[in-house]
């Protein structure tokens, strides 16, 4: 009976790994999460895990999350988010997928502002990418489609506005001279303003308003209202002005990224950079962002090796970076290595030094520069460092705080 129901109403046929009954999950209606087009997010349990689910609003058709499934499932990338599966025949239906504990970017980036922001668009564009080479266009691309994770990842959400997609209003935009728009119109082509169908191009587009929103922590166009939007990006070709605050500068959007920018939202759809070509510049631009912060911050903290402040070192990297403070993509998943002894402080109890000797903090005071270049002499400690070198720093170490100097 299920076999043709389900034929009667088209559904795709699924895996039997992805489908679900209403006794394997239990979600919460009082704890929403989110909220989309045609659907609420929920928190819930799946087999004893925390996960999202998505539950089809009353009235919505069935199509809707059939369409957005056949899609999703196929999706296999670290910076997707993964699909679990879903109950069509429950009442309502839902899709169940993983749980991001940070949420959309836009939330992570009030809690955590000096977060690698070019890093986390790299990785969304990993996403876009991945999307584009199986001929997927997302066409709903905007910050709160983009979630992080524990790890401070980013993936790209919501594949249900696709080509496929025929029924579906976001923040409930209208056009009052012709049909309802399916998306979010600030973050849309001109194009798709028009009426044209989703394609690559007006996701390159909508990437460029993301990162806009994501480096100015606001929306594009913010205080106009949707019909000025909608005239002024398709009779004026108008965009988004550049910040003139140096901080949004110090964050990440210099000449270059807006450059980029600037051609990503160019109004001629075949002007505009493919999403792999985007990707490149983004890689480019992350890594020389990473490397001048790691520069500044070195320099700030210069003055800092002739106190009893020495600066946290990362055990991937061994560059120096301040406690609770990340930056790139290699500190924001490495932990914190403990601080090597500081040529003023105590080391006798240290249990990764058992033989050093206390300091002799009148001499180190009177000579400055021995205590600066000791301390570069000593570099931090290998996350497995070896014998050897252990014993080599002990007895550096113990050289240099015995009495009799």
């Amino acid at each position: 009976m299920q076999e043709t129901e389900r034929r009667s109403r088209n559904i795709p046929t699924l895996p039997d790994q992805y489908v679900i009954t209403s006794l394997e999950c239990v979600w919460f209606p009082d704890k929403r999460i989110g909220s989309g087009g045609y659907a609420s997010v929920y928190l819930g349990t799946y087999h004893g895990a925390t996960v999202a689910v998505k539950v089809l609003r009353k009235g919505t058709p069935h199509r809707m999350m059939d369409a957005e499934v056949k899609i999703w499932m196929k999706l296999r990338h670290p910076h997707i988010l993964p699909f679990y599966g879903c109950c069509s025949f429950a009442d309502p239906p839902f899709m169940i997928c993983e749980y991001k504990e940070n949420g959309n970017i836009n939330e992570y980036l009030r809690r955590k502002p000096e977060a690698d922001r070019r890093k986390l668009l790299y990785e969304a564009c990993l996403g876009l990418v991945h999307l584009h080479s199986h001929d997927i266009v997302h066409s709903d691309l905007k910050g709160s489609n983009i979630l992080i994770d524990k790890a401070g990842t980013a993936c790209l959400a919501d594949f249900g506005l696709s080509k496929t997609k025929t029924h579906s209003v976001i923040y409930g935009v209208h056009n009052t001279s012709g049909p309802v728009l399916q998306g979010a119109l600030r973050w849309m082509s001109p194009e798709q303003i028009q009426g044209a169908s989703p394609d690559k191009p007006g996701d390159v587009y909508s990437f460029a308003m993301t990162i806009y929103e994501i480096f100015t922590s606001s929306p594009p166009f913010s205080g106009v209202a949707d019909s000025d939007v909608q005239h002024n990006v398709c009779s004026y070709n108008t965009r988004p002005l550049r910040p003139i605050d140096p901080r949004i500068a110090g964050l990440g959007l210099d000449d270059t990224m807006w450059a980029l920018v600037t051609r990503c939202w160019d109004k001629e759809a075949r002007a505009r950079p493919f999403a792999v070509q985007v990707l490149e510049k983004l890689k480019v631009l992350a890594r020389s962002y990473n490397e001048s912060h790691r520069q500044q911050y070195a320099e700030r903290v210069e003055p800092v090796l002739s106190t009893s402040q020495y600066p946290a070192y990362t055990h991937k990297t061994g560059c120096l970076s301040p406690p609770g403070e990340f930056f790139g993509d290699d500190d924001i998943r490495a932990t914190t290595f403990p601080r090597p002894p500081s040529p003023y402080q105590n080391t006798q109890s240290s249990p990764m030094y058992p033989s050093a000797a206390p300091a002799t903090r009148s001499v180190l005071h009177k000579s400055p520069k021995r205590a600066q270049r000791i301390a570069k002499e000593c570099p931090p400690p290998a996350y497995e460092s070896q014998p050897e070198e252990d014993r080599a720093l002990r007895a550096k170490l113990v050289k240099f705080h015995s009495p009799s100097i």
